[in-house]
């Protein structure tokens, strides 16, 4: 909480390099295997996205879910990357509680991989499942709205990370 906290004080204060450093740092500790470490560092990061804009929001949902795919490829035990790239596009989802920019269906299809993964530890299945069940928690009334955002593979990605429990889209 403290880096949150801290760079939401310094943001105006702060130069481009800075807050860049800082926000690194920040998804640096989202991946730590502490989990208290990095349920804060996910925590801090929420006032992070909060300062972004929805296109550099977009760009980082573009780099980490680049990085979620090529983690979850890999055999054997999950890599500190993937946790981390799971839990900033969990953040990125979340950041926007009651509308859908483009980077969320992204995001989403990008993190349903990990969902059912064998090698991603219950943690990582945790960040997933509870973030999709947010989204569709904030997303209901207007469902019907907001699903003309998704291209049919997002949909079917949703729908994945879903499919153990009932739906709210039937």
């Amino acid at each position: 909480m403290f880096f949150g906290q801290f760079y939401a004080t310094h943001y105006a204060s702060m130069g481009a390099e800075n807050r860049k450093n800082l926000r690194a740092s920040v998804i640096g500790l989202m991946g730590d295997k502490r989990q208290e470490v990095s349920v804060s560092a996910t925590a801090a990061f929420s006032c992070v996205l909060a300062t972004l804009s929805e296109k550099e929001i977009g760009e980082l949902v573009d780099i980490y879910g680049a990085l979620a795919a090529k983690s979850i490829r890999r055999k054997g035990k999950m890599t500190i990357a993937q946790a981390r790239s799971c839990a900033v596009l969990a953040a990125a989802i979340l950041t926007k509680p009651y509308d859908v920019p483009s980077f969320v269906p992204v995001a989403i299809e990008a993190l349903a991989p990990h969902t059912f993964s064998k090698n991603a530890p219950a943690n990582v299945r945790d960040i997933v499942t509870k973030t999709i069940s947010e989204f569709k928690r904030t997303h209901s009334d207007n469902w019907s709205f907001w699903r003309m955002k998704f291209s049919a593979v997002q949909l079917e990605a949703l729908d994945d990370c879903t499919s153990t429990s009932a739906s709210y889209y039937a």
